[in-house]
């Protein structure tokens, strides 16, 4: 099983994506922004908790910086994409 697996790995090691023309670099580093906003606000709820005791604001306000995280990145995402493209699909090349 675990020959397979490795098989597996290298096989898809070896196999380039010619529609993904971005570098490795930027793959690696894409979840860093969110993962850093993510602790941001974690340790800010975490001293809302603490000062305030209101552990419901903190969650409310986790989640409304969230959402907003993840809306901006997504209007971000679609104005990238090519004119004409949609979301999910590729031009055939």
């Amino acid at each position: 099983m675990m020959m397979a697996a490795a098989l597996d790995a290298r096989r898809a090691w070896a196999v380039t994506d010619t529609d993904d023309t971005r570098v490795l670099r930027t793959i690696m580093a894409e979840p860093y922004g969110r993962v850093a906003v993510l602790h941001v606000v974690l340790i800010a709820g975490g001293g809302i908790v603490l000062a305030l005791q209101l552990p419901s604001l903190a969650a409310l306000l986790l989640v409304a910086f969230k959402l907003v995280y993840d809306l901006r990145l997504l209007r971000r995402d679609r104005t990238a994409q090519l004119p004409g493209q949609t979301a999910g699909t590729t031009t055939p090349g």
